[in-house]
């Protein structure tokens, strides 16, 4: 296998493969807000009356003190206040905040609307002032939404720390970062840019019960947001850790991606590995990607493999769970101290197989550039595909 060293290339940062315009690219991003704007699977921005009369929000706008709920989870969007949530300002109340328009400002707060569908930046917002009238029913705190912390709190104090190894591989063959890799079709590859997040990880009991375990760092303290990025140039990048409890398991599990609470925030103002510097985050309002990979095709064999996967999550609902759950099957024995290294094994031609096998694409995906069409490829079809599992 001949191989050749070589790291040029990198696109930049808003995703696009090198050698390919940022300008290019925007501009799908671009057709993407316009579809995502007009076609009709999204949640409705606009309530069905608007901002009540008489202060209290419509169906579909932010609602008053109304009777009772939970908030509800906007397309892509934040979360608007629920009805539940805290009364709007009468007589010194907080002000209620609507998805995406200003605080509503009955004087002595509405009557209460339902709290709304929840679209992004929803048309029918804000609540004009009121007349008055007395507090709407089930005027108590609504529900938390979940928040991405920089420092999530432990799920144990005690455990043995798993080191996992990634191992990528094409097929039997260690797929190479930088140098050329020969594929079995006769292509020529080499990786130039290849990252993904590392989140959610689970262990799995014969019973099939699943025990999840924190994502720690070097020093056994839980690792920034819960995550890992994986990150094909940093070769300290290519082993993670976790603190499991020591027993007997069938497997693991993992989430390729960001938990939602994470994907629907903005790399602006975060820490690594969720900050810009991780060439995963996207123009604010689209989350981030996933998975990036980008190659240079030096021979051209019979399979055409991709030369760009960007896999993000549903652009439709940035903040629920749509990253894929990659299982790792393989026994795994925890002991009761010391460390257990382990490795699993990536399966670069099934990534591959999953971002070029046809799949019924939506039609925010009809302008997209090809690196973002073969990652929502991979991401629908990721489910029926082994991309991992644990080496013996």
């Amino acid at each position: 296998m001949s191989r050749t060293h070589d790291k040029r290339g990198f696109g930049p940062r808003f995703g696009h493969a090198s050698g390919r315009s940022a300008v290019a690219g925007l501009a799908g991003l671009a057709g993407l807000v316009g579809l995502a704007c007009s076609s009709g699977s999204q949640s409705s921005a606009t309530g069905s009356g608007g901002a009540g009369p008489d202060g209290g929000a419509a169906s579909g706008g932010s609602s008053g003190a109304g009777t009772g709920g939970a908030p509800s989870t906007s397309s892509g969007g934040a979360p608007s206040t629920s009805s539940g949530g805290a009364p709007s300002a009468s007589s010194g109340g907080a002000p209620s905040t609507s998805s995406g328009g200003a605080p509503s400002k009955s004087s002595g707060g509405a009557s209460g609307g339902s709290s709304g569908s929840g679209g992004s930046n929803g048309s029918g917002g804000s609540g004009t002032s009121a007349s008055g009238g007395a507090p709407g029913s089930g005027g108590g705190a609504g529900q938390t939404a979940p928040t991405c912390d920089l420092a999530p709190a432990p799920r144990r104090s005690t455990g043995t720390v798993v080191e996992v190894a990634v191992d990528p591989v094409f097929g039997d063959a260690p797929f190479v970062y930088g140098e050329t890799n020969t594929l079995p079709d006769g292509s020529q590859v080499v990786p130039l840019n290849f990252r993904f997040y590392v989140s959610a990880f689970e262990l799995t009991t014969k019973s099939g019960a699943s025990v999840p375990v924190d994502l720690v760092d070097a020093a056994g303290a839980p690792a920034a947001y819960g995550v890992h990025l994986y990150n094909g140039e940093d070769d300290a990048s290519h082993t993670f850790r976790v603190l499991a409890p020591a027993g007997d398991y069938t497997g693991a599990r993992f989430t390729l991606g960001l938990p939602g609470e994470c994907n629907g925030g903005f790399a602006s103002g975060r820490q690594p590995p969720l900050d810009d510097s991780s060439q995963l985050s996207w123009p604010h309002g689209f989350g981030y990607l996933f998975l990036r990979y980008e190659g240079r095709i030096d021979t051209a064999g019979t399979a055409q493999p991709p030369g760009a996967i960007h896999m993000g999550g549903d652009l439709l609902h940035l903040t629920m769970p749509g990253a894929p759950v990659i299982s790792l099957e393989g026994a795994l024995a925890v002991p009761a101290s010391g460390t257990l290294r382990k490795k699993i094994r990536l399966y670069v031609d099934q990534i591959f197989k999953g971002a070029t096998t046809d799949v019924q694409l939506s039609a925010y995906f009809m302008t997209a550039p090809a690196e973002m069409k073969n990652g929502e490829r991979l991401r629908l079809n990721a489910s029926g595909l082994k991309l991992s599992d644990l080496a013996p």
